[in-house]
């Protein structure tokens, strides 16, 4: 049977027999003229509808009857005649990728249609039917379909359908539709030259996540049923210890470390985490590359990795590797450490005791599992070569199973508790390694299904079984218990995260240490401060702050309680007012990917279909702004769309993120360069100087965070206990250390009313002097030491007796010399300019910042120095004076010892401005006028301490 066909109804033909070579073969003639018969009707295809879903197809055939196609006669650009069964076609068409032309395609298929074949008419040989031949076919009818010229968006959607139903897998359809990051960056590089006329950067770079997020939509959509499953508070409840275990699926890359230690650590304030398949030979690895120097630099951290060191290395990457790392204070807990004897590292452990009698061995370990088609580098196969050197031929699975089980037997029978942290490959219920850790003398289950009751979900994000788990040993108590989504994390598997007692993990106390707030205030972003002063003068002159602060001051005959409730009303409502205008002064921003265009276009397209998924779930939302926003960002009826079409767009605009995320530095770059390119066009000389201060700040910043992985020490950590007597004379066994906060509290008053009361020691704090003159140098007496009327006791120190006449000579020699006490404005923007905004002070929360950006400001420079004069001049200072924070610091880190500990006193701000102003300023300045301040005393403004130790030296070689 001869048939004439043009190019689409061929495309149609080898489209259907590459669905039907999906079937095992053609076994019988039958099977082979049946399949003729399709091509037989094919041609009569033209005039009905190819998409059943849409109709478009159909109705444009029927109007379209003058052209060839439709009226059934055959194109000019067919060449030669399809003699051969469909079969003979696709065995002898050369395989093709699909990025050839329709040109070159139509060629081929010209020579394949006049090519002769001895066995024409006969069904296909058996070597042509097996799998490889039909992966081939699809191949080259993929190629057919897509080197037509491209179809409307309605026909590509519609043909993506028909080719998602007719391949197998979304990961195959993935690669071969999907955007991939190179593709967006070069969008976004190209929207300089090739937009349109009157568009923008922002615009095309909206455009070209709307592509690339139809795209992605379908990768995702069979992946949402893959939610996570538990529950974890948002933040660890104290006296807890939370561990974490995942199969990274390499540790390399560098996006990988900075998503730990930005995201996953911090926010989920990880106490232990297990590694699996970390995929490096640290052997060969730079000391700076080091997990252990990666991961949270300057955070104390103790632990083990290890990789495979049977065989000689051949490079960076090498595959398998297990490790554990404890993490902040537990790490002073960590007495012992090792990993696999064998070398293979199969696993790490480590042993957390604190001396109250309860220990807990963690263990990280990974199972090999059997390649379907290893190429020699594969964890099993790295296991089977050592195991067959020393003549062992079993399983390297089962002699895993065999080890690890030896490994903790010993542990358990001491009554030590174990946690195992493991990538089983294999399901960890009725596997056969479950099954043995459940038997005595183990008696170890899932902690996930121990809190939950339910068993964890598949682990791998193709698989359909549960193979990795925490299993912990009886007298743990797990209360939480959460396996996360994949790719929440870094890997490939989920991330298992358990909370755990520390009573019953080490017996001792595990605080948790709440992280200050940010400050939203920067006074180094010239747009927040200016918004800040703003707000905060807007607020400020509503309610006449100034007004009431000059009445207050003016008051004569006002009582002076009265008057100091007032004034602290006053400062309060001041003090709300600062707040409210930090937090309206900026929006907060996640530091855990650069901006870019691109990169705001995907958060606020996730944004509105978060925005949309709350009105589905029967929240109260804004109609009219959402549908607003919806039309700035390209995002076609967000409420039309159903819940399940709403999280399946979230879940792609979350791989987007991660996309973006690899490339966020290169796309910042070309952003900031950008705007400076379009500053200096403009003539803006001050965007021009912001933008080169940013660029020069991110640079010096990204500088800095490599030289802290090389060279930064461990920082000492929140003091959670203190220890009475020294470590370095008191044998650890009679160590005395008190744990509760009350106790710790107590103590440290007591040493440090010690240490800050040593001055109450001196001859004037007691006996007569301390009658006449009493605790503020404010009686009769004083008055006659300074006018030197005053007659000192017989029994009185010699050398305080000196030291008040001294006083009294420098007094009449600067008589005359009064200081009012008043503040000026000035003054006080003088200070804050120069002060660093950073430092920490204010147990109220009114920081640096706050007076930094007002001395920007005459109004609130004024309000300020106002409010300080009030309070020194009528002698009774702000309720909010009177409270300090006192900081204890470790001077060595894990030294916890109290007299080695550092305490600093913060006290608020304005005050401490005062005191410096008053005593460091102006009565220093005014004792170098008058050339009283001795050549040899060393603590004076431009000395530094290598000058005292210099002039003792030479005093006592003289």
């Amino acid at each position: 049977q001869e048939l004439e066909l043009d190019d689409e109804q061929l495309l149609r033909i080898l489209l259907t027999t590459s669905k039907d070579s999906d079937e095992s073969t053609y076994n019988t003639d039958e099977e082979a003229s049946s399949v003729e018969e399709v091509y037989t009707s094919e041609s009569t295809l033209q005039n009905t509808s190819t998409n059943d879903e849409t109709g478009e197809e159909a109705s444009s055939s029927e109007e379209d009857t003058d052209s060839p196609q439709a009226s059934g006669e055959p194109s000019n650009e067919v060449v030669g005649k399809l003699k051969d069964p469909p079969e003979l076609l696709l065995r002898e068409r050369p395989r093709q990728r699909s990025g050839l032309s329709s040109t070159m395609c139509e060629d081929k298929a010209s020579s394949m249609r006049t090519r002769g074949n001895v066995n024409r008419g006969l069904p296909a040989p058996a070597q042509f039917r097996t799998r490889k031949a039909k992966k081939k076919d699809k191949s080259r009818a993929r190629a057919m379909k897509w080197a037509r010229s491209k179809p409307s968006r309605e026909e590509a959607k519609a043909l993506k359908k028909k080719y998602r139903r007719f391949d197998r897998g979304y990961k195959e359809f993935s690669k071969k539709t999907a955007v991939t990051s190179a593709d967006v960056a070069n969008s976004l590089r190209r929207s300089g030259t090739q937009q349109t006329e009157g568009s923008t950067p922002e615009e095309t770079a909206r455009s070209a996540a709307a592509e690339k997020e139809i795209r992605e939509t379908r990768r995702v959509s069979e992946l949402l049923e893959d939610g996570g499953l538990g529950y974890i508070p948002s933040e660890k409840e104290t006296q807890h210890v939370r561990v974490a275990f995942e199969n990274v699926n390499s540790i390399g890359p560098r996006w990988k470390t900075d998503k730990l230690n930005k995201d996953i650590i911090p926010s989920l304030e990880v106490d232990v985490f297990m590694f699996n398949e970390l995929q490096r030979d640290w052997r060969v690895t730079p000391k700076e590359e080091h997990l252990t120097q990666t991961l949270l630099p300057g955070v104390a951290k103790r632990g083990v990795v290890a990789n495979n060191t049977t065989e000689r290395s051949l490079g960076r990457d090498q595959p398998g590797g297990t490790g554990i790392l404890a993490l902040g204070r537990l790490s002073d807990l960590v007495t012992e450490k090792g990993q696999d004897t064998t070398g293979l590292a199969r696993w790490v452990w480590i042993t957390i005791d604190s001396g109250q009698g309860i220990r807990t061995r963690l263990v990280a370990a990974y199972n090999p599992v059997r390649p379907n088609n290893g190429k020699g580098n594969t964890v099993f196969e790295q296991n089977q070569r050592l195991y067959q050197r020393l003549g062992d031929f079993r399983d390297p699975a089962y002699i895993f199973q065999c080890d690890l089980l030896e490994l903790i037997r010993p542990w358990r029978e001491s009554g030590d508790r174990v946690i195992i942290g493991m990538d089983a490959n294999q399901n960890v219920y009725t596997g056969k390694l479950a099954q043995a850790l459940g038997s005595p003398p183990f008696d170890m289950t899932c902690m996930f299904q121990e809190v939950n009751g339910c068993e964890a979900p598949p682990s791998f994000h193709r698989g359909r079984t549960p193979i990795t788990a925490i299993f912990g040993s009886p007298g743990l108590y797990p209360e939480h218990a959460i396996a996360f989504p994949h790719f929440m994390s870094v890997g490939d598997h989920r991330l298992f995260v358990v909370d755990i007692p520390a009573a019953t993990m080490f017996g001792g106390v595990h605080p948790r240490i709440a992280s200050p707030a940010a400050r939203q205030l920067n006074c180094s972003i010239d747009r927040t401060r200016r918004q800040y002063n703003r707000l905060l003068r807007s607020m400020a002159e509503d309610h006449r702050m100034q007004d009431r602060l000059v009445e207050m001051i003016q008051s004569s005959d006002e009582d002076a309680d009265a008057l100091h409730l007032r004034h602290n009303a006053w400062d309060t409502e001041l003090g709300c007012y600062m707040s409210a205008a930090e937090k309206q002064c900026t929006r907060r921003r996640n530091d855990m990917i650069e901006f870019s265009p691109m990169v705001n276009t995907v958060l606020h397209r996730k944004r509105i279909y978060q925005w949309a998924l709350r009105k589905k779930k029967g929240h109260r939302v804004n109609v009219g702004s959402l549908k607003r926003a919806a039309k700035v960002w390209k995002v076609d009826n967000p409420l039309d769309l159903t819940t399940q079409e709403l999280e399946s767009r979230l879940h792609g605009l979350e791989g987007e993120l991660n996309v973006l995320r690899h490339n966020s530095k290169q796309l910042r770059r070309q952003h900031l360069l950008d705007c400076l390119r379009r500053a200096r066009d403009e003539g803006n000389e001050d965007d021009v100087h912001e933008i080169k201060r940013i660029m020069k700040r991110e640079s010096d910043k990204e500088k800095q965070k490599r030289i802290n992985f090389a060279v930064r020490p461990p920082q000492g950590r929140s003091v959670t206990q203190v220890q009475l007597n020294d470590p370095k004379t008191t044998p650890t066994s009679e160590a005395d250390f008190r744990t509760e906060e009350e106790d710790i509290i107590k103590e440290c008053n007591a040493r440090l009313s010690q240490r800050f009361s040593l001055g109450k020691r001196a001859a004037m704090s007691h006996g007569k002097l301390l009658e006449d003159l009493g605790n503020l140098g404010d009686t009769a007496a004083a008055r006659r030491i300074i006018e030197g009327t005053y007659e000192f006791p017989e029994d009185a120190d010699p050398a305080t007796v000196l030291l008040l006449k001294e006083l009294a000579r420098m007094a009449l020699e600067m008589e005359g010399e009064n200081d009012d006490g008043w503040l000026t404005v000035p003054e006080f923007q003088d200070y804050w300019k120069k002060a660093k905004e950073r430092t920490s002070s204010s147990y109220s929360g009114r920081h640096f910042g706050h007076y930094k950006a007002a001395s920007k400001d005459d109004f609130l420079s004024a309000l300020h120095t106002g409010n300080i004069n009030l309070a020194t001049h009528r002698g009774r200072p702000l309720d909010r004076w009177r409270k300090g924070v006192t900081v204890l610091l470790e001077k060595e880190p894990g030294n916890c010892f109290i007299d080695k500990l550092r305490a600093i006193l913060l006290l608020e701000g304005d005050l401490n401005q005062f005191l410096k102003e008053v005593f460091a300023r102006r009565m220093m300045r005014r004792m170098r006028a008058a050339s009283m301040v001795p050549v040899e005393q060393i603590a004076a403004k431009g000395k530094v301490c290598v000058d005292g130790a210099m002039l003792k030296r030479l005093y006592y070689d003289g």
